[in-house]
C-alpha cells in the first residue's frame, strides 16, 4: 500500500511508527499539523489586525481534522478566533459561503486535501470577490 497526502501516518493510526511502519506500506509523510500552525502565523503577520479567521477543511478526513485542531490551537495563542467551516462534500461550499456572507471573517485559511483542492477555484473566487485575505496550503 502507498499513502500520499494522508497527514501524519502515525497520528492517524495508519502505521505504528515512522521507524517501523510494519506491513506492506510506504509513502510520504507531510506532518502538516506543524506547518498549519506556521501558516496561521503568516496570516497574522501579513494582516496584523486579523481577529477572526474562517477555516475550511474536510472534516471527514482525520488527517485534515488534525490540521484544523492544531491551527485552531495556534489561533488562540495568537489572539485570533476561528470560524470553523468543516466540509464533507462539494455542495457544502455553498453553505460555507453563506456563513461567511452572514458573518464575514477577516481572513480565510483552507486546509488542502482532495475535496478542498478540487473546489479551490470557488474559494479563490469568493475571497477575491469579497476582498478577504486568504491562505491556502
Amino acid at each position: 500500500m502507498v499513502y500520499i497526502g494522508a497527514g501524519d501516518p502515525v497520528a492517524t493510526r495508519l502505521i505504528d511508527s515512522l521507524a517501523h511502519p510494519g506491513g506492506n506500506i510506504t509513502g510520504i509523510s507531510d506532518n502538516a499539523t506543524v506547518l498549519a500552525t506556521k501558516r496561521l502565523g503568516l496570516i497574522k503577520q501579513a494582516v496584523p489586525k486579523v481577529r477572526r479567521v474562517a477555516m475550511l477543511w474536510n472534516r471527514d478526513d482525520l488527517g485534515m481534522s488534525m490540521r484544523y485542531d492544531a491551527s485552531a490551537g495556534a489561533a488562540r495563542s495568537l489572539g485570533v478566533s476561528v470560524q470553523p467551516l468543516g466540509l464533507r462534500e462539494p455542495d457544502d461550499f455553498n453553505g460555507v459561503f453563506e456563513a461567511m456572507d452572514r458573518d464575514p471573517p477577516d481572513a480565510i485559511f483552507m486546509v488542502a486535501d482532495a475535496l478542498t483542492t478540487l473546489n479551490r477555484k470557488r474559494v479563490f473566487d469568493y475571497a477575491g470577490a469579497h476582498h478577504i485575505p486568504a491562505l491556502y496550503e
